[in-house]
């Protein structure tokens, strides 16, 4: 099936101080101590706590994590790295209102800081705070350079906002924005698909989404859903199959790449076949609707009308999308006649 691919999982603190890098801003070293003195707490060096949270974050020891980071501010108040290491503490733990809330605080000190209006927006946009996330976005774009790669990532950021708000046309330009600058990243490649394809302009997807195989031939979600896309249009299922098996080769225990070539399956009318792996994979996800969906199309193409019926109708109490509701719906009707 056609994964989600704008993405808004939490970056790692690497990641967010490389993102400040990039925007060319001022990230201060840590300070050179004599020997014998400690610029945090006595026995324990900046460094060695500032080790001691990232090892914390890695290890899902949230508390030791916040704990090294908060004691290297408390003789440090200004130390970015601990400051953005307590917000991923706290975005680890979902607590984005608390992440939020301390950045804020640290931008009434300072306004101009744009890492932390960046690092709000991309809190704002893992937490379904789009408005949120746009605000602060648009104003770090207005204050970089526009042709940066730093701009290429404002503008995949923007880009994903409005896809998960549903404005497809805004979405749609500002990915279009963000591939001018970085032509090359499979991440914004794929991205991009997935909103043409949502906006129904099928061949724009397709082409997009193969320009993101020939970056990165190995990109999961865009063999996945060229496969789904293929499948789907019927315009070359053979290709579609191929891609299908090599997502799934990927990431074999990921339902949505099965539940995908279970439907190529299908398409080719290889339908035992196909009844054999969307089984599997209603079996471990039975609330998803679209799964259940694909297997009663099997089932109904294989004759056995009564347990295709069963799926449609459990499928329809599992809360489908409007789009997925019709197809139940119609495919439910045409054996009911």
């Amino acid at each position: 099936m056609s994964a989600n691919l704008i993405n808004g999982a939490g970056r790692s603190l690497g990641a967010v101080m490389g993102m400040i890098v990039a925007f060319g801003l001022c990230v201060p070293p840590a300070r050179s101590v004599p020997q014998g003195q400690q610029s945090a707490a006595p026995g324990e060096s900046t460094d060695g706590l500032l080790q001691a949270g990232v090892d914390g974050l890695k290890a899902g020891k949230y508390k030791k994590a916040e704990d090294a980071f908060r004691k290297v501010l408390e003789h440090e108040p200004d130390n970015v790295r601990a400051l953005l290491g307590v917000v991923q503490v706290y975005r680890a733990q979902a607590k984005y209102d608390e992440a939020i809330r301390l950045l804020q605080a640290q931008i009434q000190k300072d306004p101009a800081r744009l890492d932390y209006h960046f690092a709000i927006g991309d809190i704002a946009l893992q937490g379904g705070m789009y408005d949120l996330a746009l605000r602060e976005f648009l104003g770090v774009l207005n204050r970089v350079d526009k042709f940066s790669p730093a701009a290429g990532d404002l503008y995949f950021r923007i880009g994903q906002a409005y896809f998960r708000k549903g404005e497809l046309d805004f979405s749609i330009i500002f990915l279009r924005q963000a591939r001018d600058l970085q032509p090359r990243n499979a991440l914004i490649l794929t991205a991009l698909g997935t909103a043409l394809n949502q906006a129904g302009q099928k061949e724009a997807a397709e082409a997009t989404y193969r320009w993101a195989l020939n970056a990165d031939a190995n990109n999961f979600q865009a063999l996945n859903n060229l496969a789904f896309l293929l499948a789907e249009n019927g315009s070359d299922l053979n290709a579609a199959l191929d891609y299908a098996e090599r997502a799934r080769r990927l990431f074999p225990k990921l339902q949505a790449a099965s539940d995908t070539l279970g439907w190529v399956y299908f398409k080719k009318n290889m339908i035992d076949e196909a009844i054999g792996i969307l089984r599997d994979v209603v079996k471990e996800n039975p609330a998803d609707a679209l799964y259940r969906y694909h297997l009663a199309a099997a089932l109904e193409k294989k004759g056995d009308h009564p347990a295709a019926i069963e799926e449609l109708k459990a499928a329809l109490k599992s809360n489908p999308s409007k789009e997925d509701e019709q197809k139940i719906k119609d495919l439910l009707a045409s054996i009911s006649k």
